[in-house]
């Protein structure tokens, strides 16, 4: 499936291809992408019932939504039919886009050349235990499940839908408050991310899945990193251990801890992109990997 995007500077050289989060859609992207010089071909996508009911039908999404592994090929197809293939290419990701991200680079370790990795770090590869399953249980009460109870109420009552919407929406527009933008075409369908991880995380802790495989810290993602992440919030998305090998790596990563929560590029958006800029001018001479080739070819 190809899903919606936008293109800002058609014509540049490289590619950059941006991927968002709940509960926003690629328009979150646009005043990074207009201030990037016009070299970078910017793609930002927007994953299906992310964009309002309309789209949706549009796009005959269906009402569940998709599976994590689903998102991950329909991002990667997203990225092979819309940046050309002798174009180096560099992920800006986000929040749920940068849980599927890791998955994509997982997958196709040569679909990219950089990543930009904002506020998550590489979540997926953790084994089950109970102490993992009682932190995901203690982030499931501090905002998902709430997000979860919404989203099976549209999913299975036609006359609940609106309500579901409505209580969703207020919900979102707490939780965003430090990025207060237009969040009125997200539904509660939007949550089945939440409700497919605490699915996922079930079925492994229960040994109904086999684990996932373990890399080391230090190798995910095996491209150089910029990773920007807020520093004013109870909780944070990534692994300390990763981050401390993030840190030492010689290829070029790089990381920054910014005064704001979680919408870094709206809260601190000044600095995410003059960060921004400066690490793609500075990893400009990298070499260059077979990245969107390889990947096309395989397709």
């Amino acid at each position: 499936m190809i899903l919606p995007h936008k293109i800002v500077h058609e014509h540049g050289s490289e590619s950059v291809f941006f991927v968002h989060g709940w509960p926003d859609n690629g328009d979150l992207w646009n005043d990074t992408m207009e201030a990037l010089p016009d070299k970078y071909r910017c793609v930002s996508v927007t994953v299906p019932h992310f964009g309002g009911r309309e789209e949706a039908e549009r796009m005959q999404y269906r009402r569940e939504g998709y599976k994590h592994w689903e998102m991950t090929e329909h991002l990667a197809e997203t990225l092979r039919v819309t940046c050309p293939s002798e174009h180096r290419v560099t992920m800006v990701i986000f929040d749920w886009g940068a849980f599927w991200g890791f998955k994509m680079i997982e997958r196709y370790p040569n679909i990219c050349s950089r990543v930009i990795a904002v506020d998550v770090g590489p979540l997926g590869s953790k084994v089950m235990s109970g102490a993992n399953m009682t932190g995901l249980f203690m982030v499931g009460i501090y905002y998902q499940y709430r997000i979860i109870f919404y989203y099976l109420l549209a999913r299975f009552s036609d006359r609940l839908r609106p309500v579901a919407d409505k209580y969703l929406q207020r919900f979102a527009s707490k939780l965003t408050e430090e990025a207060p933008l237009d969040r009125s075409y997200i539904t509660a369908d939007a949550g089945y991310p939440y409700y497919f991880l605490h699915i996922d995380a079930m079925r492994q802790f229960l040994r109904l899945d086999p684990p996932p495989k373990q890399v080391p810290q230090e190798s995910v993602p095996p491209q150089p990193v910029l990773f920007m992440y807020g520093k004013k919030k109870p909780l944070q998305f990534f692994d300390k251990p990763w981050l401390e090998a993030l840190q030492k790596r010689t290829d070029g990563s790089q990381v920054y801890a910014m005064d704001c929560a979680h919408w870094i590029m709206i809260k601190c958006r000044d600095e995410f992109i003059a960060h921004t800029k400066e690490w793609l001018d500075k990893t400009d001479a990298a070499p260059r990997k077979e990245s969107a080739a390889v990947f096309h070819a395989k397709q």
